[in-house]
């Protein structure tokens, strides 16, 4: 069985940013109703635009010369009207029993350049959070899954993936990339 997370059709985000700090709250059809993106320009020396952009199913990364980034996403939130966001808990919703939802986090690239991520997964459970992570390569031009498991997280607390509140996506890069989904597998 697969549970969808995110396939990026709703909730849509477009940013180009030079520097900074990019922090928005979208809304749509995604597991728990809402996602929080963040886009960090980290270095810039070329002075380069970043741009993240979420539209038609797909996420979108793309970087200047030289630059370094890191970009997050994070489930459920929700915009709160004034441009700032609240968390909505998986638990609350009757949705936080991962565990038996499947048995890993799995990303599925479109395409992305050959170059490494360093991609996390942080999940905050009922036993405190844990987090798993890698640096990956996808070929370019190549779809491309990656399947993180729920055993590999580790944290200060004994991960309980049947009582998740909240998902972070964190992606730590010089590569350009495209998304198609986040899914439970």
């Amino acid at each position: 069985m697969t549970i969808l997370i995110d396939d990026f059709k709703t909730g849509p985000h477009d940013i180009t940013i030079l520097s900074g700090v990019d922090l928005s709250y979208q809304t749509g059809s995604m597991l728990g109703g809402g996602r929080f993106t963040q886009l960090i320009v980290a270095q810039n020396p070329q002075n380069q635009p970043a741009h993240l952009d979420i539209t038609k199913g797909y996420l979108n990364l793309s970087l200047g010369a030289m630059q370094y980034l890191r970009v997050e996403l994070g489930y459920p939130y929700e915009p709160d009207g004034s441009g700032g966001g609240r968390t909505l808990s998986f638990i609350d919703q009757g949705m936080g029993d991962f565990s038996s939802m499947g048995s890993a986090f799995r990303t599925s690239f479109r395409s992305s350049d050959l170059m490494l991520i360093n991609y996390n997964i942080v999940a905050y459970t009922a036993g405190g959070w844990a987090a798993y992570g890698e640096n990956i390569s996808a070929p370019p031009f190549t779809r491309s899954h990656f399947d993180f498991p729920f055993e590999k997280f580790i944290g200060p607390g004994t991960p309980d993936f049947s009582k998740v509140s909240i998902v972070v996506f964190i992606f730590q890069t010089f590569a350009d990339f495209v998304i198609d989904s986040f899914e439970i597998v």
